[in-house]
């Protein structure tokens, strides 16, 4: 009753189906359960003043307190921040209320200082927070 092209065209579809199947149960057993899952949330610091490693904006401030308020229940476990003031005070409110330590990282074009002190704590740290520039 059916044609040949619609028979042909149904034993693709069911290979593809049962194709689609074996790689989603292959997949799911490949998955480390014990993998530990990372968070970064990586922020620009909060607005600065002017001259040579200046300190925040009272607009700076302020948003360093919003930074406190979405953060504060994300259980954060890492601080990194630059050596520049702007950047550490972008964390103090975050680090002192959530007793916090803050890493301080070198700011570079490659990120290389950064994935070194993330890479000396190996995977103690599971929510990191990060504030570049």
């Amino acid at each position: 009753m059916y044609n040949k092209p619609f028979k042909i065209l149904m034993g693709i579809k069911l290979v593809l189906l049962l194709n689609f199947i074996c790689c989603f149960f292959f997949a799911q057993a490949q998955r480390p359960d014990k993998m530990p899952t990372r968070t970064f949330y990586i922020v620009r610091h909060a607005e600065k003043d002017t001259g040579n490693n200046p300190g925040l904006l009272p607009s700076g401030l302020n948003r360093c307190g919003d930074l406190y308020r979405v953060l504060k229940n994300k259980k954060i476990t890492g601080i990194y921040v630059t050596k520049y003031r702007r950047s550490q005070m972008t964390a103090d409110s975050l680090s002192i209320y959530s007793h916090i330590p803050v890493i301080e990282y070198e700011a570079d074009t490659s990120g290389n200082g950064l994935q070194e002190k993330i890479t000396e704590l190996g995977n103690r740290q599971k929510n990191i927070l990060i504030i570049a520039h």
